[in-house]
C-alpha cells in the first residue's frame, strides 16, 4: 500500500502495509461496502466500493481523500481485500479509548439503575 487513503486515525490499511485478495470473477459485480484492489490501465486502486448507477464509487476510509467514480469498464482486474498485514503496532486509536471510556461508564450506570430498581422493589 502506497498511499494513506485506506486508514483513518493509523486504523485500517496504511502505507507499507501487506494487502491479500481474492480474485473477483468476471463479470465483476462487487459486494457494496467491501474494499477492493483494482488495476485499471493507469493505476492500482485500493478503496471500499459502492455501486452506483452504472458506475462504480471508489471511497476512502480516510476523509481527506476524495471520493471518485469510475466506469466498470475501467477496470481490468479486481480483487476483494481477504485481510493485510500491517507495520503498525502503536496504541489503540483515540476512538477505541473513547469507546472503551463510555462500555465502562454504561456499565456503571446501569448497575447503578439495577440497584436503584431492588430498592424501589423492597
Amino acid at each position: 500500500m502506497n498511499e494513506d487513503d485506506m486508514q483513518d486515525h493509523f486504523q485500517g490499511i496504511n502505507r507499507g502495509d501487506i494487502v491479500l485478495g481474492r480474485k473477483a470473477k468476471a463479470p465483476f459485480t462487487p459486494d457494496n461496502d467491501s474494499v477492493y484492489i483494482m488495476v485499471t490501465k493507469e493505476k492500482i486502486i485500493i478503496r471500499r466500493i459502492k455501486l452506483s448507477g452504472n458506475e462504480i464509487l471508489l471511497i476512502p476510509d480516510n476523509p481527506a481523500y476524495r471520493t471518485f467514480a469510475i466506469s466498470p469498464d475501467a477496470i481490468l482486474e479486481a480483487w476483494k481485500v481477504a485481510g493485510y498485514f500491517s507495520h503498525r503496532t502503536g496504541p489503540p486509536a483515540l476512538v477505541s479509548e473513547r469507546l472503551m471510556d463510555l462500555e465502562n461508564r454504561m456499565e456503571k450506570l446501569a448497575k447503578k439503575l439495577e440497584r436503584i430498581e431492588k430498592k424501589k422493589g423492597d
